[in-house]
Protein backbone atom coordinates (compact mmCIF):
# COMPACT_ATOMS: atom_id res chain seq x y z
CA UNK A 1 0.00 0.00 0.00
CA UNK A 2 3.09 2.41 0.80
CA UNK A 3 4.28 1.67 -2.93
CA UNK A 4 0.48 2.33 -4.36
CA UNK A 5 -0.93 5.34 -2.26
CA UNK A 6 2.55 8.11 -3.59
CA UNK A 7 1.96 7.14 -6.95
CA UNK A 8 -1.73 7.81 -6.74
CA UNK A 9 -1.44 10.80 -5.22
CA UNK A 10 1.65 12.76 -7.25
CA UNK A 11 0.44 11.01 -10.89
CA UNK A 12 -3.46 10.69 -11.30
CA UNK A 13 -6.43 12.69 -10.44
CA UNK A 14 -9.33 10.68 -8.97
CA UNK A 15 -13.08 11.47 -8.59
CA UNK A 16 -13.63 7.98 -6.46
CA UNK A 17 -12.10 5.42 -4.65
CA UNK A 18 -13.70 2.52 -3.90
CA UNK A 19 -12.25 -0.06 -1.01
CA UNK A 20 -13.66 -3.51 -1.38
CA UNK A 21 -12.24 -5.11 2.05
CA UNK A 22 -11.29 -8.05 3.49
CA UNK A 23 -10.74 -8.41 7.17
CA UNK A 24 -7.46 -10.57 7.25
CA UNK A 25 -4.55 -11.42 5.28
CA UNK A 26 -0.78 -9.85 5.05
CA UNK A 27 -2.20 -6.81 2.50
CA UNK A 28 -4.66 -5.39 4.43
CA UNK A 29 -3.79 -1.21 4.58
CA UNK A 30 -3.49 0.33 7.78
CA UNK A 31 -5.62 3.00 9.24
CA UNK A 32 -3.07 5.68 8.51
CA UNK A 33 -2.77 4.26 4.48
CA UNK A 34 -6.47 4.28 4.45
CA UNK A 35 -6.55 8.04 5.56
CA UNK A 36 -4.10 9.26 3.01
CA UNK A 37 -6.11 7.52 -0.05
CA UNK A 38 -9.10 9.29 1.37
CA UNK A 39 -6.91 12.77 1.20
CA UNK A 40 -6.24 11.83 -2.43
CA UNK A 41 -9.93 11.73 -3.47
CA UNK A 42 -13.43 11.08 -1.81
CA UNK A 43 -13.80 7.33 -0.87
CA UNK A 44 -16.51 4.55 -0.38
CA UNK A 45 -15.86 0.97 1.37
CA UNK A 46 -17.75 -1.77 0.05
CA UNK A 47 -18.24 -4.01 3.05
CA UNK A 48 -19.85 -7.73 2.02
CA UNK A 49 -21.18 -8.69 5.79
CA UNK A 50 -20.83 -5.71 7.82
CA UNK A 51 -23.52 -7.32 10.09
CA UNK A 52 -21.13 -9.98 10.91
CA UNK A 53 -20.07 -8.94 14.09
CA UNK A 54 -17.39 -11.82 14.19
CA UNK A 55 -15.37 -10.77 11.43
CA UNK A 56 -16.57 -6.72 11.09
CA UNK A 57 -17.47 -5.37 14.09
CA UNK A 58 -14.59 -4.26 15.14
CA UNK A 59 -12.93 -3.31 11.93
CA UNK A 60 -15.58 -1.21 10.88
CA UNK A 61 -16.04 0.79 14.43
CA UNK A 62 -12.61 1.56 13.73
CA UNK A 63 -12.85 2.78 10.75
CA UNK A 64 -15.52 5.20 11.28
CA UNK A 65 -13.95 6.15 14.80
CA UNK A 66 -10.80 7.15 12.47
CA UNK A 67 -12.57 8.36 9.31
CA UNK A 68 -11.14 6.34 6.52
CA UNK A 69 -13.68 6.78 4.65
CA UNK A 70 -16.24 9.56 3.71
CA UNK A 71 -18.92 6.37 2.91
CA UNK A 72 -19.34 2.95 4.11
CA UNK A 73 -22.01 0.25 2.18
CA UNK A 74 -22.98 -2.91 3.49
CA UNK A 75 -23.79 -5.45 1.42
CA UNK A 76 -25.34 -8.29 3.22
CA UNK A 77 -29.45 -6.45 3.16
CA UNK A 78 -28.95 -6.28 7.01
CA UNK A 79 -29.01 -2.94 8.63
CA UNK A 80 -28.65 -3.65 12.08
CA UNK A 81 -24.57 -3.02 11.49
CA UNK A 82 -21.54 -0.95 13.88
CA UNK A 83 -22.10 2.39 12.86
CA UNK A 84 -25.10 1.90 10.21
CA UNK A 85 -26.75 4.85 10.56
CA UNK A 86 -23.42 6.63 9.03
CA UNK A 87 -23.54 4.04 5.93
CA UNK A 88 -26.11 2.20 3.64
CA UNK A 89 -27.33 -0.84 3.20
CA UNK A 90 -28.35 -2.49 0.13
CA UNK A 91 -28.23 -5.67 -1.62
CA UNK A 92 -25.08 -6.85 -3.83
CA UNK A 93 -24.98 -5.31 -7.76
CA UNK A 94 -24.91 -8.16 -9.87
CA UNK A 95 -24.26 -8.12 -13.50
CA UNK A 96 -27.34 -8.77 -15.08
CA UNK A 97 -25.52 -9.77 -18.50
CA UNK A 98 -25.16 -13.19 -18.05
CA UNK A 99 -28.47 -13.76 -16.64
CA UNK A 100 -30.53 -12.66 -19.51
CA UNK A 101 -31.48 -15.71 -21.58
CA UNK A 102 -34.27 -17.24 -20.17
CA UNK A 103 -35.33 -20.62 -19.75
CA UNK A 104 -39.41 -21.63 -20.12
CA UNK A 105 -41.02 -23.09 -17.20
CA UNK A 106 -41.51 -26.27 -19.21
CA UNK A 107 -37.58 -26.73 -20.14
CA UNK A 108 -36.27 -26.00 -16.67
CA UNK A 109 -34.95 -29.69 -15.71
CA UNK A 110 -35.51 -29.40 -11.87
CA UNK A 111 -38.35 -28.63 -9.25
CA UNK A 112 -36.12 -27.29 -6.37
CA UNK A 113 -32.57 -26.70 -6.58
CA UNK A 114 -29.72 -25.53 -3.85
CA UNK A 115 -26.25 -24.87 -4.86
CA UNK A 116 -23.90 -23.94 -2.01
CA UNK A 117 -21.60 -25.57 0.71
CA UNK A 118 -24.04 -27.90 2.38
CA UNK A 119 -21.32 -28.05 4.94
CA UNK A 120 -22.00 -30.90 8.03
CA UNK A 121 -24.36 -28.20 9.87
CA UNK A 122 -27.76 -26.32 9.10
CA UNK A 123 -27.95 -27.17 5.66
CA UNK A 124 -26.49 -30.43 4.98
CA UNK A 125 -28.88 -31.42 8.26
CA UNK A 126 -31.93 -29.94 6.05
CA UNK A 127 -31.44 -31.39 2.91
CA UNK A 128 -30.41 -34.73 4.41
CA UNK A 129 -34.79 -34.47 5.83
CA UNK A 130 -36.25 -33.68 2.66
CA UNK A 131 -33.81 -36.11 0.60
CA UNK A 132 -34.53 -36.46 -2.56
CA UNK A 133 -36.44 -33.55 -2.96
CA UNK A 134 -34.18 -31.27 -3.84
CA UNK A 135 -31.34 -30.80 -6.74
CA UNK A 136 -28.02 -30.14 -5.31
CA UNK A 137 -25.17 -29.23 -7.55
CA UNK A 138 -22.95 -31.58 -6.01
CA UNK A 139 -25.41 -34.14 -8.66
CA UNK A 140 -24.20 -32.15 -11.27
CA UNK A 141 -21.47 -33.84 -13.07
CA UNK A 142 -18.24 -31.96 -13.60
CA UNK A 143 -16.79 -30.27 -16.53
CA UNK A 144 -13.38 -30.79 -17.78
CA UNK A 145 -12.85 -26.97 -16.53
CA UNK A 146 -14.03 -27.71 -13.07
CA UNK A 147 -13.25 -31.53 -12.85
CA UNK A 148 -11.22 -31.02 -9.77
CA UNK A 149 -13.84 -29.81 -7.28
CA UNK A 150 -17.13 -27.98 -6.21
CA UNK A 151 -14.77 -24.78 -5.72
CA UNK A 152 -13.89 -24.75 -9.32
CA UNK A 153 -17.08 -24.94 -11.02
CA UNK A 154 -17.48 -21.93 -13.77
CA UNK A 155 -20.17 -19.08 -13.16
CA UNK A 156 -21.47 -20.43 -16.36
CA UNK A 157 -22.39 -23.55 -14.46
CA UNK A 158 -23.70 -21.90 -11.49
CA UNK A 159 -25.86 -19.94 -13.83
CA UNK A 160 -27.34 -22.86 -15.85
CA UNK A 161 -27.84 -24.77 -13.05
CA UNK A 162 -30.26 -21.74 -11.55
CA UNK A 163 -31.70 -21.19 -15.00
CA UNK A 164 -32.51 -24.85 -14.82
CA UNK A 165 -34.68 -24.74 -11.44
CA UNK A 166 -38.54 -23.57 -10.82
CA UNK A 167 -37.54 -23.10 -7.76
CA UNK A 168 -34.27 -22.75 -5.11
CA UNK A 169 -33.87 -22.99 -1.09
CA UNK A 170 -32.44 -20.59 0.52
CA UNK A 171 -31.25 -20.48 3.94
CA UNK A 172 -30.04 -17.33 5.88
CA UNK A 173 -28.51 -17.99 9.22
CA UNK A 174 -26.11 -16.58 10.15
CA UNK A 175 -23.02 -18.04 12.14
CA UNK A 176 -21.80 -15.11 14.22
CA UNK A 177 -19.00 -16.71 16.05
CA UNK A 178 -20.32 -19.97 16.53
CA UNK A 179 -19.02 -22.74 13.41
CA UNK A 180 -22.15 -24.07 12.33
CA UNK A 181 -20.86 -27.85 11.98
CA UNK A 182 -19.75 -27.65 15.79
CA UNK A 183 -23.46 -27.49 16.57
CA UNK A 184 -24.96 -30.55 13.85
CA UNK A 185 -24.49 -32.66 16.37
CA UNK A 186 -26.72 -31.46 18.75
CA UNK A 187 -28.87 -31.10 16.71
CA UNK A 188 -32.83 -31.90 16.95
CA UNK A 189 -35.92 -30.90 14.99
CA UNK A 190 -36.98 -28.07 17.49
CA UNK A 191 -33.09 -27.29 17.26
CA UNK A 192 -33.22 -27.04 13.73
CA UNK A 193 -36.44 -25.17 13.55
CA UNK A 194 -35.17 -22.67 16.02
CA UNK A 195 -32.29 -22.03 13.77
CA UNK A 196 -34.13 -21.66 10.66
CA UNK A 197 -36.16 -19.04 12.75
CA UNK A 198 -33.70 -17.17 14.18
CA UNK A 199 -30.17 -17.96 12.43
CA UNK A 200 -27.33 -18.71 15.54
CA UNK A 201 -26.44 -16.15 18.21
CA UNK A 202 -28.62 -14.18 18.69
CA UNK A 203 -31.15 -14.31 15.66
CA UNK A 204 -28.89 -12.40 13.12
CA UNK A 205 -29.59 -12.87 9.04
CA UNK A 206 -29.16 -11.53 6.30
CA UNK A 207 -29.32 -11.46 2.41
CA UNK A 208 -27.20 -13.71 0.50
CA UNK A 209 -26.68 -12.99 -2.91
CA UNK A 210 -28.14 -15.84 -4.43
CA UNK A 211 -31.16 -14.15 -3.69
CA UNK A 212 -30.73 -12.00 -5.63
CA UNK A 213 -29.45 -14.39 -8.88
CA UNK A 214 -32.29 -16.91 -8.25
CA UNK A 215 -34.65 -13.59 -9.18
CA UNK A 216 -31.97 -13.24 -11.80
CA UNK A 217 -32.31 -16.61 -12.82
CA UNK A 218 -36.38 -16.39 -12.96
CA UNK A 219 -36.77 -19.23 -10.48
CA UNK A 220 -39.11 -19.29 -7.35
CA UNK A 221 -37.36 -18.12 -4.31
CA UNK A 222 -38.05 -20.18 -1.44
CA UNK A 223 -36.44 -18.72 2.15
CA UNK A 224 -36.27 -18.45 5.25
CA UNK A 225 -39.27 -16.30 6.55
CA UNK A 226 -36.92 -14.78 9.47
CA UNK A 227 -34.43 -13.61 6.91
CA UNK A 228 -33.89 -9.54 6.14
CA UNK A 229 -34.96 -10.51 2.54
CA UNK A 230 -38.60 -9.76 3.96
CA UNK A 231 -37.70 -6.14 4.21
CA UNK A 232 -36.40 -6.01 0.67
CA UNK A 233 -38.95 -8.29 -1.14
CA UNK A 234 -42.70 -9.37 -0.08
CA UNK A 235 -43.17 -12.84 1.61
CA UNK A 236 -46.12 -14.51 -0.69
CA UNK A 237 -45.69 -12.16 -3.59
CA UNK A 238 -41.91 -12.24 -4.45
CA UNK A 239 -40.73 -15.20 -2.65
CA UNK A 240 -42.19 -18.45 -0.29
CA UNK A 241 -41.26 -18.19 3.28
CA UNK A 242 -40.73 -21.13 5.65
CA UNK A 243 -40.17 -21.98 9.31
CA UNK A 244 -40.05 -25.28 9.14
CA UNK A 245 -39.02 -28.53 6.77
CA UNK A 246 -42.33 -29.36 6.34
CA UNK A 247 -42.83 -26.01 5.01
CA UNK A 248 -40.10 -25.86 2.74
CA UNK A 249 -41.99 -29.32 1.71
CA UNK A 250 -45.42 -27.98 1.24
CA UNK A 251 -43.61 -25.09 -0.93
CA UNK A 252 -42.32 -27.29 -3.01
CA UNK A 253 -45.64 -29.06 -3.92
CA UNK A 254 -47.11 -25.84 -4.24
CA UNK A 255 -44.75 -25.12 -7.09
CA UNK A 256 -45.26 -28.13 -9.16
CA UNK A 257 -49.20 -28.30 -8.59
CA UNK A 258 -49.56 -24.14 -9.17
CA UNK A 259 -47.16 -23.83 -11.94
CA UNK A 260 -48.86 -20.25 -13.13
CA UNK A 261 -48.87 -18.81 -9.83
CA UNK A 262 -45.30 -19.91 -9.11
CA UNK A 263 -44.27 -18.35 -12.52
CA UNK A 264 -46.05 -15.36 -11.24
CA UNK A 265 -44.64 -14.77 -8.41
CA UNK A 266 -41.02 -16.55 -9.95
CA UNK A 267 -41.36 -12.80 -12.55
CA UNK A 268 -42.45 -10.62 -9.77
CA UNK A 269 -39.18 -11.25 -7.92
CA UNK A 270 -37.24 -10.72 -10.99
CA UNK A 271 -38.72 -7.51 -12.22
CA UNK A 272 -38.18 -6.21 -8.81
CA UNK A 273 -34.51 -7.13 -8.46
CA UNK A 274 -34.39 -5.60 -12.24
CA UNK A 275 -35.67 -2.64 -11.27
CA UNK A 276 -34.42 -1.98 -8.19
CA UNK A 277 -31.38 -3.61 -7.33
CA UNK A 278 -29.42 -3.16 -10.90
CA UNK A 279 -25.73 -1.86 -11.02
CA UNK A 280 -27.57 1.14 -12.17
CA UNK A 281 -29.57 1.70 -9.51
CA UNK A 282 -27.06 0.69 -6.96
CA UNK A 283 -23.84 2.72 -8.22
CA UNK A 284 -26.63 5.82 -8.83
CA UNK A 285 -28.12 5.73 -5.17
CA UNK A 286 -23.74 5.19 -3.59
CA UNK A 287 -22.99 8.48 -5.42
CA UNK A 288 -25.85 10.43 -4.83
CA UNK A 289 -25.24 9.70 -1.10
CA UNK A 290 -21.26 10.49 -1.06
CA UNK A 291 -21.66 13.52 -3.30
CA UNK A 292 -24.10 14.99 -0.98
CA UNK A 293 -21.23 14.25 1.87
CA UNK A 294 -18.20 15.96 0.53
Amino acid sequence: IPELVQPVASETNFDIIIYVGVNGGSCLPTIDELVQLKNIAPTIFLCPEASDTQWWHEHIKKYYKEKCFDLIVNLDGNSDWQCSEHGMTRLPPIDTTPWKIHKSWEERKYLCGFWGNRGNGIRNEILNILGGTIETHSNIPATPENEEGDNLRSYDLYIDFLRNCKSVLSESARADGKIISQIASELTEPTLINIINNGLEGGRTHVKVRVVEIGLAGATLIEQASSETKKWFIPGEDYLAYTTVDEIRQHIHWVESHPDEAQKMANNLHDKVLRDHSPKVFWRDVFNELFSRV
